[in-house]
């Protein structure tokens, strides 16, 4: 299958050869094993917990963006991000890589890579947002500027 390139590197569309193991739910993304529960090396359940919630809440921001069109998607993209635009897709890409070939192989068979608020979530996870801890989020959200860390910066100052 041709596969055409988007911000993140990966193919638009889901592989439409994909199966998806029998049984397999799905929680945004019919027939595909759910993210929350791919194993990443490295990365406990509260990390990827806040890091599937903050994505998901995210990508709810996107609106009616048609995620097969790379052009709008780094169009919403520059609208929220400006000049860091180009750094938020390095760092995602980063995340991805450093994430595994299963995390790739969801991202690219569910299309999911190419939603904004899901490449917002991977840039701030290779930037290390997600490993602050509540108290820590609590104290950078007095200065925290950017509408996008503070929304992650919120959930993770809620986490028990």
């Amino acid at each position: 299958m041709a596969s055409t390139s988007t911000p993140t590197g990966f193919s638009i569309r889901g592989d439409p050869a994909y199966a998806p193991p029998a049984g397999s739910g799905a929680l945004g993304y019919e027939g595909h094993t759910p993210l929350g529960t791919l194993e990443v090396p490295g990365v406990d359940a509260g990390q990827k917990g806040t890091f599937f919630d903050f994505a998901v809440s995210e990508a709810l921001t996107d609106g009616n963006v048609d995620t097969s069109d790379e052009a709008q998607v780094m169009s919403v993209l520059r609208t929220r991000h400006g000049a860091g635009t180009d750094a938020l897709v390095d760092d995602a890409r980063r995340a991805v890589a450093s994430l595994g070939p299963q995390v790739k192989d969801y991202l690219e068979q569910t299309g999911a890579g190419n939603s904004p608020g899901v490449i917002q979530a991977l840039a701030q996870w290779h930037r290390g947002g997600f490993k602050l801890s509540p108290g820590q989020a609590r104290q950078r959200m007095v200065s925290e500027k950017d509408p996008t860390m503070r929304r992650l910066l919120a959930m993770l100052a809620a986490r028990p």
